[in-house]
């Protein structure tokens, strides 16, 4: 490696010790090489800080670490301490296929008014690691399509990146715009994009470049936060209420981030129903009708009240169905 690297990947680590390693991992093995690995222990209570020591000893890693202050924060800090000319996020969970870098990086090559090249991510479940999974890196279906060149008024209408370990961004780029915005913590990155997009050009190649770990207890907690921070950032772009100017766009982002919740409270609903909670899921079926009253015409909420109706017929120990399962 260079003493000054093309590339900081930054991974900001907080409860997931058990998986930290595996993501490092990972970086090391891509075939691109001139890169820093900038590690944020984010206040991590566990021992992250003693399973990272030895990378840490031996130069791998760049290791930081502060209070905890969230992941947006960490990323900030990460961006800090980052030399390199691009900047790759990677969350402490997830893990890259071994090209992911090389490949993006070809395709800044080709455009000098790029500031962010990304491809589409796969989802594996919890406890999948990349040992396990090698087969599924070669296997896995094509991505969806999504917009490169000026894609402002596309993200706008929907964020069509999941994590910000798909990407790689010029630094400059972000250092720019002030990095991420942790008063949108859960929707910083989608907030960046829109921000990003008026910078300059997006590059989107039909290519892996993120296995993601779903969680589906983190899912159902959290989905309450994630519906309250998009709504306000579709209200930092695109202002309360819609306007003339921008009506098409505030409706068409409406009917994304509502209806797509609304989906999303249902599966946190099928969840608990699986657990058990069943006051818990009427809460979460009433929030997913409140921000979306048009959901009652739709084939998925039947889906939900009928599944309900018959895990609640089972015995508990036999719900073991995948909450995933509601579309």
């Amino acid at each position: 490696m260079s003493n000054i690297p093309l590339v900081s990947v930054i991974i900001p680590a907080y409860r997931h010790r058990d998986h930290v390693l595996c993501s490092i991992q990972s970086v090391l093995d891509q075939t691109f090489r001139d890169y820093e690995i900038i590690v944020v222990n984010d206040g991590s209570p566990d021992d992250t800080r003693a399973v990272l020591a030895p990378l840490a000893n031996a130069g791998a890693i760049r290791y930081l670490e502060q209070a905890n202050c969230g992941q947006s924060a960490a990323r900030n800090r990460g961006l800090r301490e980052a030399r390199g000319q691009f900047v790759a996020f990677l969350d402490d969970d997830d893990w890259w296929p071994v090209e992911k870098l090389a490949w993006q990086l070809g395709e800044f090559e080709t455009s000098p008014a790029t500031v962010l090249v990304y491809g589409y991510a796969t989802a594996v479940e919890a406890i999948a690691s990349p040992a396990t999974n090698l087969r599924s890196q070669k296997l896995v279906p094509k991505g969806p399509q999504c917009p490169s060149g000026l894609v402002r008024e596309a993200f706008l209408r929907r964020n069509y990146i999941q994590s910000p370990g798909q990407t790689l961004i010029r630094r400059q780029a972000v250092v720019t715009l002030g990095g991420f915005d942790e008063a949108l913590a859960g929707a910083d990155d989608y907030d960046l994009y829109i921000r990003l997009a008026q910078l300059g050009m997006f590059q989107y190649r039909n290519q892996p470049a993120l296995f993601y770990r779903f969680h589906v207890q983190n899912a159902s907690r959290n989905v309450e936060h994630m519906f309250r921070v998009n709504c306000l950032t579709r209200k930092k772009h695109l202002g309360r209420f819609p306007t003339p100017r921008n009506a098409s766009l505030w409706l068409a982002n409406y009917q994304y981030c509502n209806g797509g919740y609304n989906r999303e409270f249902l599966r946190a609903a099928w969840h608990q129903i699986v657990r058990g909670d069943r006051q818990a899921a009427r809460r979460l079926l009433l929030r997913a009708l409140q921000i979306y009253p048009f959901g009652l015409f739709k084939r998925n909420f039947w889906s939900f009240y009928l599944r309900s109706f018959f895990a609640g017929l089972a015995p508990k120990r036999d719900r073991n169905i995948n909450p995933r399962a509601v579309s």
